[in-house]
């Protein structure tokens, strides 16, 4: 899994305040016509909202509900020789990866490596 940094976090923030300031600014200029007061007031309102999203994001970093923790498990596939096991792993392992959870596959050759003498 992957854990969101200030530095990202910030960056977002200031990616997002890019379009909304523009959007402001040419808003204020519509309706006043001052390019000046439209341009002011998209930086006031860009440096202080980038503070808050800032502050907004930490604070839910810190709050656990709504979070649901994916508990470890394990998943064995079994069956005859040449039966699929290992193309349907391999299937249910690309799955599992887009959820950008910590994995390990092992496979029965490795576990030879480890046990050479055990039969599987």
């Amino acid at each position: 899994m992957y854990k969101e940094t200030n530095t990202r976090s910030i960056a977002k923030g200031i990616s997002w305040r890019l379009i909304a300031t523009g959007t402001t600014v040419i808003i204020i200029y519509f309706f006043f016509g001052r390019l000046d007061l439209a341009i002011a007031a998209g930086l006031i309102e860009s440096v202080l909202k980038v503070g808050l999203y800032w502050a907004h994001e930490r604070a839910w970093f810190k709050v656990r509900w709504g979070k649901k923790k994916i508990e470890p498990f394990n998943i064995w596939f079994t069956g005859l020789p040449c039966s699929g096991k290992t193309t349907i792993a391999d299937a249910v392992f690309k799955e599992l990866e887009k959820l950008q959870i910590p994995l390990e596959r092992l496979d029965s050759k490795d576990i030879r490596d480890v046990v050479p003498n055990m039969r599987l």
